[in-house]
């Protein structure tokens, strides 16, 4: 954390967004009584490159500005959280969620097999072990040929015995395809960050829905704005995830009802569920034991399902979202579109 502070560029832009600050440049016409200017923030994803969102954000915050309605997917969906959940309104959070990334092992967040792990320290291992894998093919082939045009013995031999290789690869390969399938379709679990981001959350007070709309939900009450621009909405957060089950965009936690959720649900499932990367960690599953409740019929036959009796839905990253999520303030009525997988 001392590191990124001190470090000469950060210095630079701190001090410019502090300038911004003192010559009182006019970024937003809604402020508050100390001064803070207040806008709408929608952050994509970017995997472990999400992070530099909060460095985004602790430069705003250093020019005195603020999030009032606040939506996010994937990594995006992690710091929009964390902005919504830490402190007040009207404080600056960036620097405190810094604090927290700074405690983190990140290589901790890919709770896989240990061949997963030891992977990732390698860079383009995957695309190497494909490339061996392609060459290793290809030999036997060229061997297979060559045998055909001029039989030799130990040559033969040779190639039955990579030809024995390449079935117990695809023994192996078999097995974690079915491993793979098993753990919902994940290399990792997910289950680390789960338990990380629901940590964070408790330490700042926030261990249900209930508890984040205290700090989350504002009506614009104590806020400055031209009144002949109409009303404000109160402040909100919205996470965005796709559920592959029934094939939509879900937006958390407006989305609640659908599911049987109520307010002692913790919000940093919808963390986990936004964050799911297609592969790499499992899908994040609901398992939905009011399916058959009025309340949610009613809900799923309103966005034009005529039964839903699927008590586990599976949800992941929403990918259209992760290219583009200003498209949630920006064009309101495309807000259920269907999963683009």
């Amino acid at each position: 954390m001392n590191k990124f502070l001190d470090d000469k560029e950060v210095k630079t832009y701190v001090e410019t967004a502090k300038s911004i600050k003192e010559r009182k440049k006019k970024f937003s016409d809604v402020i508050d009584k100390k001064g803070n200017q207040y806008v709408n923030l929608v952050q994509e994803g970017g995997g472990l490159l999400g992070i530099a969102l909060v460095g985004f954000t602790f430069i705003l915050e250093k020019a005195g500005i603020r999030f009032w309605r606040l939506a996010g997917t994937s990594a995006g969906a992690i710091n929009a959280m964390l902005l919504a959940a830490v402190g007040e309104k009207h404080e600056t959070k960036s620097e405190i969620i810094l604090e927290e990334l700074d405690k983190v092992n990140f290589s901790d967040f890919a709770d896989g097999h240990n061949f997963v792990k030891r992977a990732l320290k390698f860079s383009g291992f995957f695309k190497k072990l494909a490339t061996l894998l392609l060459g290793f093919l290809a030999l036997i082939i060229i061997g297979l040929i060559l045998t055909a045009i001029h039989f030799n013995q130990t040559f033969a031999f040779f190639i039955l015995s990579l030809l024995g290789i390449l079935v117990l690869v695809c023994f192996n390969i078999a097995w974690l395809w079915n491993r793979f399938r098993f753990r919902k379709w994940g290399l990792c679990r997910g289950n680390v960050f789960h338990k990380w981001m629901i940590d964070v959350l408790k330490e700042n007070g926030v261990q249900t829905f209930k508890d984040l709309k205290k700090k989350a939900y504002l009506s614009p009450d104590h806020l400055v704005y031209p009144r002949n621009n109409g009303d404000i909405p109160s402040s909100d957060l919205t996470l965005i995830a796709c559920d592959i089950t029934n094939g939509i965009k879900v937006q958390f936690p407006e989305d609640m009802p659908m599911y049987g959720l109520g307010d002692d649900v913790n919000p940093g499932d919808f963390v986990r569920a936004s964050m799911s990367i297609p592969v790499f960690f499992e899908t994040f599953s609901i398992n939905n034991r009011d399916s058959r409740s009025k309340i949610v019929q009613d809900k799923w036959q309103a966005i034009g399902f005529d039964e839903v009796y699927r008590e586990e839905s599976f949800l992941l990253m929403e990918v259209l979202y992760q290219i583009s999520p200003s498209i949630f303030f920006i064009f309101p009525a495309l807000r259920r579109l269907e999963c683009l997988l």
